[in-house]
Formats: C-alpha cells, structure tokens, sequence
C-alpha cells in the first residue's frame, strides 16, 4: 500500500483498535460529600486467543492498582475497566515482572454488554502472532493520563494513536518509531508527547494481503524520548490461555 493510502486508511483503522481496548483506571472518595478523584490509569487490551478471552496490560500499572488498594482499601476505591466497575486482582491470572506484563479473564460479554462505549475482543486468527520485525509499519495507541477529563466516578479519557515504524525487534523490546507528520489525535490537535497512561496499549501490525486487517502484535510499555520512541514488548510472550513465556 502507498503511504498516501496509507494514510488516508488511518483513521478507520484507529477506530478499529480503540473498539480492542480501553482505560484501566481507578478513582478515590474519601469523604462521601466529596467527588471522587482519580488516581491513575493505564490501558488493558482485549483479546480473543481462539481458548481464552484475555484482558492484557503493563504489569507496572496493575501494581500501581494492587498498591494503592492495599493502602486506601477497597471501600475507598472503585477501578474501571472502559466504563465497567471491576476487581482486577479477582480476575489474574498471571503476572510478569521480566516481561512487564499482566493477565487477567475478561469474558466478552462483559466488554460488550457492560462498557459505556462501544468494545469488543481483538479475535486472533492464530495465536500466538509472529513477532514483528523492522522496518514493519504498525499501528499503536492508548489512553494518556494528561488528556482525560473527571466527572466524579466517571471521567472521558480520549484514545490517542499514531502509525508508526519498527525500529528494533529484539527479545526485550520492541522499539517503534512513530511517525512526526500524522497527529496522534482525530480532530487534529497538537501531539501530545505525555504518553503515561498509554501503558498496557495496542501494537498492530497492518496485515495487507489476503485482505487488509489488523493483527494484534505487541503492548507497549515504556516511552523514551519525550515519547519519539515507544518499547513495548512482544505479543507471544502471553500464551494462548493467559499465562506467560518465561
């Protein structure tokens, strides 16, 4: 395909991914007079494996979660997948120090029948995906922290993506590059270089032929760089039921 086309192709393949994820994010009332505030977010992935329906995300953001609940309590909290109220820690299934990553079930008709806005599994044709190689031009995004809007025990948190390039693809990271003349937001706005938040986000590969589809590749994980680079690691260290490749 031709950068032009390419292009012009992007903004309905972002409304694609953002349909495959949403915030992960909690919120804090202390005083029941008082309108709850949020204390941070991050962004979990959703993706049918063909034997499990699997929520994904950077583990650092749900140990965030799990320190925060073990210092103001559950009676203070409420977490939220999208729009959903959800107990993370009660639907692990596994962790990843090394990778960054964290597991979780999230059955479909809980993404589809319970969130504010329209979601729905990545359905993988196979799993695990091959791993991403250089110069392979992907698509990623998430939910930066700087760009979302409180309203008490909800909030908007606008989904914020970029095409971009694989710069590296080693077995620790994969390193994109994401390209500097396609603005990250749909109404045109001035990029955002805050990237916290997009933590546990999508990293699609374009897949052109037989047919131009996206094929969920890897989550990001760290920015560098004021965000010109992003690092995220590979899809298939998350095995087909959750766990992971050590």
């Amino acid at each position: 395909m031709e950068d032009q086309a390419f292009y012009n192709f992007a903004q309905f393949l972002s409304k694609i991914a953002e349909k495959t994820c949403a915030p992960f994010w909690w919120s804090i009332q202390k005083n029941p007079k008082e309108p709850a505030t949020i204390l941070h977010n991050g962004t979990i992935c959703f993706v049918d494996t063909g034997s499990a329906e699997l929520g994904v995300t950077a583990n650092h953001v749900y140990e965030q979660w799990l320190k925060d609940l073990a210092e103001f309590g559950d009676d203070t909290l409420e977490c939220q997948f999208g729009g959903s109220t959800i107990y993370p820690e009660k639907h692990a299934i596994a962790q990843s120090i090394k990778r960054d990553l964290a597991t979780f079930v999230v059955p479909e008709v809980f993404v589809t029948a319970s969130m504010l806005t329209n979601r729905t599994h990545h359905h993988a044709l196979t799993w695990p995906p091959d791993r991403l190689k250089p110069r392979e031009r992907v698509l990623l995004g998430g939910y930066p922290g700087i760009l979302r809007k409180e309203k008490g025990e909800t909030a908007d948190l606008p989904f914020q993506w970029s095409l971009g390039v694989v710069d590296d693809a080693g077995d620790a990271n994969i390193v994109v590059l994401p390209f500097d003349d396609l603005h990250w937001l749909s109404n045109n706005e001035a990029i955002n270089t805050d990237l916290r938040g997009c933590s546990g986000g999508p990293v699609y590969r374009l897949v052109e032929v037989p047919f131009i589809r996206l094929e969920l590749a890897g989550f990001i994980h760290e920015f560098v760089d004021d965000g010109k680079a992003v690092l995220a690691r590979h899809a298939d260290f998350v095995l087909a039921d959750g766990k992971f490749v050590f």
